[in-house]
């Protein structure tokens, strides 16, 4: 047995495909070629993804954390190892996501997760709309409703508090409950203050992303990612594969 993961287009770390960095801009237009199946003869796909949760160590961190973040209901969670942060949080949106099933996103985010929203996944037709102003319940269902109106599904609403690096608070549990009003996923990126301070899960949010090479690491000297979700999420993410 061996654990895949999936996203609206199948297994993409199946052989032949290997898990190595993707880097825009020239990564970008390989990426959006690979999900229209325009695979040349012999090309190795130049996608960022790294997932880890195969190896028996990246598991036991994925328990471990668990257990920090969700206490006593862990056993109603599960999670995977990424090779950073983004490749969490790439994945994520793309396992959640597909063309025409929109992500509403915070404007106040880390930049690199910005930038995958504003410009990155609607050149693969994956919608998304900006929240400006995250702390303000109203604008999250706006944008909702703008999408549906649009001819879109709400797929998920991301956002990070506090986040990287402007420290843009808001209340975790406000973005759950809008999320379960459209019948979307709600994620948190909990980079800042970890398991250790801050528990989304606690809050009714539905996943948890969280870059290792910071507020885990501490040093900034190792890359890693985890994503954490309600199993019924997780279940999206990964299949068993005989």
């Amino acid at each position: 047995m061996g654990k895949y993961l999936h996203g609206p287009y199948g297994a993409i770390n199946e052989a032949p495909w290997k898990s190595i960095a993707f880097a825009p801009p020239e990564g970008a237009s390989q990426l959006k070629r690979f999900f229209s199946g325009d695979i040349r003869e012999g090309e190795i796909p130049f996608f960022y993804h790294g997932v880890g949760r195969h190896t028996p160590e990246n598991y036991a961190l994925v328990k471990k954390i668990l257990e920090g973040e969700c206490g006593a209901d862990k056993d109603e969670y599960d999670g995977i190892t990424f090779a950073s942060g983004m490749s969490a949080i790439w994945m994520f949106l793309l396992s959640v996501c597909s063309p025409g099933k929109a992500v509403v996103y915070s404007g106040k985010i880390y930049g690199c997760t910005f930038v995958a929203c504003h410009e990155l996944l609607p050149t693969l037709g994956i919608p998304t709309y900006r929240v400006d102003n995250p702390g303000d319940e109203k604008a999250w269902r706006e944008a909702a409703k703008k999408a549906i109106a649009e001819g879109h599904e709400v797929g998920c609403l991301f956002g990070e508090t506090p986040s990287n690096p402007l420290t843009d608070c808001f209340l975790i549990r406000m973005l759950g409950r809008v999320a379960r009003e459209f019948d979307a996923v709600s994620a948190i990126d909990n980079t800042v203050m970890t398991h250790a301070l801050q528990k989304p899960f606690l809050w009714g949010v539905d996943a948890v992303v969280i870059s290792a090479s910071k507020g885990l690491n501490g040093s900034s000297t190792d890359l890693g990612g985890i994503l954490l979700a309600k199993k019924e999420v997780a279940a999206v993410l990964y299949t068993e594969a005989k």
